[in-house]
């Protein structure tokens, strides 16, 4: 077996075959005999292993010669020649994780089976959505992330760094770190560092129609972490039918402000372009001076606001701004733990890619109405003894599902 977690062995190795990281594969390949000895400790005792990203082989030689069967996945065809030599006991598949159905591959191998994975940082919404999906057919799932989102997977509620992607993956799996990856493991090494987790699968108790709609209802409580969760499931959802008053927070009973739906405030001073006064401050429009309108025209005074009315919005209804509210279905919120932060594939900042179309239909909206399944919002928050000023990460799992399966009843008529 040729000892690729020497640096040096693997250049040469990869000279031989004439091969070089490609950045469109945003291929980085692990020379660290700890991190393969780790991985490869909990890898033992199962029988068949899933490899996606096998690259030169460095993972794969060790695991193929412990598993009595193992799949390497890999999409870049001039790897066949080095894994031909690195993991002569592999069985190479040339494909794309994000195409290619998992469960059919798990399906192949003798139980107990696990995936192992070093995941391309520009594709880790993408393929840990995959590999989620496929949990039912494996015992155990070894990833490595970037850093800063594995931090994000194992962020418990109250931590600033929990977003969709926690709750989404402890939703689902028993998750524990089995140890941080420098960048100077890798040739050649990325900017960011990385770490390696182990993901045990359990049951939600849910069905797949379910999931999706409990996870589309976490994503919307996400769309934009700095502000409260009612504000979230506001703006994906509109206001709770149990609001007195449609122009009222749904639940705290709190006017918009003067002339902002108040039973008995004087006039609004809106914009007017603006065609009601009971418009959502939450999803970006309303408050501003009408420079948004078509007429091009300013309006001749500005909205004064009440102490507790909602901020203005800086965008007009027309502006294709990338941080317009993502519960109306552009912008920032499109995907798994972007929870309003900027993406990047590099940056210890950046967040997985979504799996989802921005214009996509949410699981858990009225296909029709752009509302529905989350209208009773409202009165599940006061049914779960949530605090009023709440914000999303500081929900636990559990928090979470209660929330959801009250707002499931209220849709229900229960």
């Amino acid at each position: 077996m040729v000892p690729l977690h020497d640096r040096a062995e693997l250049r040469r190795f990869l000279a031989r075959h004439k091969l070089a990281a490609r950045k469109g594969f945003a291929q980085h390949f692990l020379c660290s005999r700890r991190v393969v000895e780790a991985i490869a400790e909990r890898m033992q005792g199962f029988g068949g292993i899933l490899e996606i990203g096998p690259g030169p082989g460095v993972l794969t030689g060790p695991l193929s010669e412990a598993a009595s069967k193992l799949i390497a996945l890999e999409i870049d065809p001039r790897m066949s020649s080095a894994l031909a030599e690195s993991a002569p006991m592999a069985e190479v598949r040339l494909g794309d994780a994000l195409k290619v159905p998992l469960d059919s591959l798990l399906a192949e191998l003798p139980e107990p089976r696990a995936i192992v994975s070093n995941i391309p940082y520009h594709i880790t919404g993408p393929l840990v959505t995959r590999v989620a999906d496929a949990r039912r057919s494996y015992e155990l799932a070894v990833l490595m992330l970037q850093k800063e989102v594995a931090k994000r997977v194992l962020a418990k509620e109250g931590s600033p760094d929990r977003g969709s992607l926690s709750v989404f993956l402890q939703a689902q799996f028993e998750i524990e770190r089995v140890c941080d990856v420098p960048a100077g493991a890798f040739e050649p090494p990325p900017k960011v560092d990385s770490a390696v987790l182990s993901l045990f699968p359990r049951e939600t108790g849910l069905t797949e129609a379910e999931e999706r709609r409990f996870f589309g209802f976490v994503r919307a409580g996400f769309s934009q972490p700095r502000k409260t969760l009612a504000n979230n499931l506001k703006a994906a959802f509109g206001p709770s039918p149990d609001s007195p008053s449609p122009c009222r927070d749904s639940w705290s009973g709190r006017g918009r402000g003067k002339g902002w739906g108040s039973d008995s405030g004087p006039e609004s001073t809106d914009s007017p372009d603006s065609p009601s006064p009971c418009r959502d401050s939450g999803s970006g429009r309303g408050r501003g001076k009408g420079w948004g309108s078509d007429s091009g025209q300013d309006s001749a005074s500005e909205s004064k606001d009440s102490p507790d009315s909602e901020p203005k919005s800086t965008d007009s209804p027309d502006s294709p701004s990338p941080y317009r509210d993502s519960g109306s279905g552009r912008g920032r919120g499109k995907g798994w733990g972007s929870d309003s932060r900027p993406e990047s594939t590099d940056s210890p900042d950046s967040e997985p890619e979504s799996t989802d179309s921005p214009d996509s239909p949410s699981p858990c909206r009225d296909s029709g109405s752009g509302r529905g399944r989350g209208k009773g919002w409202g009165s599940a928050l006061v049914q779960t003894g949530l605090p009023e000023n709440v914000r999303p990460h500081m929900l636990s799992v559990e928090q979470w599902r209660s929330l959801w399966q009250s707002v499931e009843r209220s849709n229900n008529g229960d």
